[in-house]
């Protein structure tokens, strides 16, 4: 492993990333990285399907407001997020929830982003216990808003 894979973080990820605008119908954020560099790959993995309790990065979220020309304080936007190959992952985006068959993400109207959580053990629900539960995940960009709003 290369020396420079240590300094691959949670905190710095967001520097190890491209966007790329492939010509795509629909409003589709599309996120690269180098696959190959291990440390990368497990966390780029993680920021796809996250393991409850684990520490997110997802200020490329910052770049998905940006293109989704989200406004702060007037709407929300939701997100799904797949992946067909190695070291690419696309996140497609709507203001309307009912535009996006399986929504992962949503940024709230304060800008905190919530994450898709399931229950791993059944997909039976009730009242008080869900199969799946959208969670104000750690993470660096949530760490990020909050610093922001308490400003």
């Amino acid at each position: 492993m290369a020396s420079s894979d240590n300094k691959i973080s949670v905190d710095n990820l967001h520097h190890h990333i491209k966007y790329d605008d492939y010509d795509i119908d629909g409003d589709v954020l599309v996120i690269t990285w180098d696959y190959e560099n291990e440390i990368l790959d497990d966390l780029m993995d993680e920021e796809m399907s996250p393991t409850l309790g684990s520490k997110l990065n997802l200020m490329w979220i910052e770049k998905l407001k940006e293109k989704a020309n989200w406004k702060e304080n007037a709407e929300e936007l939701y997100a799904y997020v797949k992946t067909n190959c190695d070291g690419t992952f696309y996140v497609w985006f709507s203001k309307n929830k009912k535009d996006i068959e399986f929504v992962d993400i949503i940024i709230e109207k304060n800008g905190y982003v919530s994450r898709n959580y399931f229950n791993l053990y059944t997909w039976d629900t009730t009242d008080d216990i869900k199969h799946r539960s959208y969670i104000r995940t750690e993470s660096v960009y949530n760490d990020c808003n909050c610093d922001k709003i308490k400003k």
